[in-house]
């Protein structure tokens, strides 16, 4: 009996897997190429070659102006988008890489 069991259990984790494998578990979700076209456009930045003990901030402030309604983390995502999944921290001196620039609020 427990040998059934076993054999029916390694049958019915197979068919599984095999599922899983052909059809996948998560439902496709469409991904439209107009608005992926529309975001890409709306980042300012501008390149930088980055020097020993530059940070993202200190190269931010060295345009004359920090976007201070702008969450860090917001300024964080938008630096590894432009960069191709680097984030500020693997910034390496000698290297070029393209920093956020935002505009400033009208007061």
């Amino acid at each position: 009996m427990k040998r059934a069991f076993g054999t029916i259990l390694i049958i019915l984790i197979m068919y599984a897997v095999f599922i899983d494998l052909t059809n996948g578990t998560l439902p496709l979700v469409e991904h439209n190429q107009e608005e992926s076209k529309e975001t890409m456009t709306t980042y300012k930045y501008f390149e930088v070659t980055v020097k020993p003990g530059d940070t993202l901030v200190s190269l931010i402030e060295s345009r004359g102006f920090f976007p201070e309604h702008i969450p860090i983390e917001q300024i964080v995502e938008d630096f590894i988008y432009l960069n191709n999944g680097i984030s500020p921290e693997q910034m390496q001196p000698g290297q070029i890489y393209r920093i956020p620039y935002y505009d400033k609020v009208a007061e």
